[in-house]
């Protein structure tokens, strides 16, 4: 059952079914109209089977408490002494919101509102790995900048060595000797060889280096034993990159090779785009931080360390965690402060239709119109998000798996969304079921599973969305699609790797 209320609007352009079952009943004795049965089923569920054309079907009542049993959309009438035009008037006044969508037109939704950062700071280059460039940056060199020696050796002219053997050796007057780091200005004559390590720069006049196993390891005569053509182990002035090349690219992550190449090239320090900053705050009279005493009905709060350590996992820095009780005036102060200073902020918990489910009412206290409500998939399906001014307000299912699906399904997007990097999504893969699921999915749902190799299992365990234990080996989540009979055993399927 979901309570839609006069925040949340239907979608734009939506056709959808509406119900009248509100008024006080009378004629029925007080027995409500839509809870009557008749061949087993309620009044509501005869008339949504007879609308199958409709996305969704909304049902108007005058109170939410007698319909919990259903699984339905509930329209509260806002005018119940107008009688049946009391009802159509309240569903009309909620026309305009996104309610039961998609994941991926939740996905647009949040990418059209969620503004990119584009602030930039100038740190130095260990500071600057996980970070994204803010900057082209363009080799001003040649790399190698010289012809260097790719080993330990001799530097030799290559017509020199012509014929060389073991037995039958050629001898070269060794001229000079060239260390890493160091640099001989003489140019290698006939019959003449140069003592050089790796790394260092090739004389000229020499066209190869042989390596030091195939000579005597002579100092000032060497005998080598070995033909050595052309350019063998030469490395070439400029073979890796040239001067004018761009090597990253803006919007690059600085990852440790991209590191590497900033400071093969000169750069001591790199433009970046500022980090993101994000919020956490898991709501719950019930809750208190680990280390404290619980008493009766209280359980630890976990939903903020594992949200917490999934933004570390991917690399978020900045992050600031809360805890809040269900008191709407307290969590809507908690976002107006938190808002001042961070691009995200996630909340757990309270985006239901319970007593205590208070997101709807902190929205409302903000003066924010929900961008979405409930979206069609499972575990997390009463996903919420608003904006608070600039600032994206993303609500989360307070189940630890529903939390977590949002995670890896809401708000890794939405970090791709603020900071413009791919790296943040999820990458899809197809595997084969090793075993099978045969619960049939009404709706879109995602399993914890574990992939090895190409197939893939479900976790062992329960599988409710209230139950963490059971995400601890898990590496991955199974797609399945709406409408799904079940999962059989060798069957392909779409999973996202976490």
């Amino acid at each position: 059952m979901a309570v839609i209320k006069m925040k949340d609007h239907i979608m734009e352009k939506e056709i959808a079914g509406y119900i009248l079952a509100g008024g006080d009943n009378r004629r029925m004795s007080g027995r409500k109209k839509a809870l009557l049965t008749y061949q087993n089923q309620t009044f509501y569920a005869h008339i949504k089977e007879r609308m199958p054309a409709f996305m969704n079907v909304y049902l108007s009542v005058e109170q939410a408490a007698p319909y919990e049993a259903l699984d339905a959309d509930l329209v509260i009438d806002q005018y119940a002494d107008m009688g049946p035009l009391g009802g159509i008037l309240s569903g009309s006044l909620l026309t305009g919101a996104k309610i039961n969508i998609s994941l991926e037109e939740a996905l647009k939704i949040l990418e059209q509102h969620i503004t990119r950062i584009t602030d930039t700071q100038v740190v130095g280059l260990i500071e600057a790995v996980g970070r994204r460039t803010a900057q082209d940056l363009y080799s001003p060199i040649d790399q190698p900048p010289f012809a260097r020696s790719p080993l330990d050796g001799y530097a030799l002219r290559s017509e020199d060595s012509k014929g060389a053997s073991p037995e039958n050796s050629a001898e070269l007057n060794v001229v000079d000797e060239i260390l890493a780091g160091s640099y001989s200005p003489r140019r290698i004559g006939p019959k003449e060889a140069v003592r050089i390590m790796t790394g260092a720069p090739i004389p000229e006049g020499a066209d190869a280096v042989i390596r030091q196993e195939d000579t005597d390891y002579g100092e000032e005569m060497v005998h080598i034993f070995k033909q050595v053509n052309p350019y063998d182990n030469y490395c070439f002035q400029g073979e890796d990159y040239q001067a004018g090349a761009c090597l990253v690219h803006k919007g690059e992550r600085m990852n440790a090779a991209n590191t590497a190449l900033a400071a093969s090239m000169g750069y001591d320090s790199v433009a970046v785009f500022r980090e993101p900053r994000i919020a956490i705050i898991a709501t719950g009279d019930e809750l208190r931080m680990p280390g404290e005493d619980l008493e009766a009905g209280q359980i630890y709060t976990s939903n903020q360390f594992l949200l917490a350590g999934r933004l570390m996992e991917l690399g978020i820095a900045q992050m600031t965690t809360r805890k809040a009780p269900d008191a709407p005036a307290k969590v809507a102060a908690c976002i107006k402060e938190l808002a001042e200073n961070h691009d995200l902020i996630i909340t757990s918990g309270g985006v239901s239709v319970g007593k205590k489910d208070i997101m709807h009412d902190v929205a409302e206290n903000l003066g924010c119109r929900k961008l979405f409500w409930r979206i069609r998939f499972k575990p997390g399906t009463p996903a919420m998000a608003f904006m608070y001014d600039s600032t994206c307000v993303l609500c989360l299912s307070g189940n630890p798996f529903g939390a977590g699906a949002g995670m890896e399904l809401l708000v890794r997007p939405a970090l791709s969304y603020l900071t413009g990097d791919a790296g943040f999504l999820a990458k899809e893969e197809s595997a084969v079921m090793s075993e099978d699921f045969p619960k049939p999915s009404k709706m879109r749902r995602f399993l914890r599973a574990v992939l090895t190799g190409e197939e893939v299992r479900l976790s062992k365990g329960l599988a409710s969305s209230g139950v963490l234990s059971t995400l601890k080996d898990c590496n991955c989540m199974i797609d399945i699609p709406a409408g799904s009979p079940g999962l059989k055993r060798g069957e392909e399927v779409c999973v996202r790797i976490l």
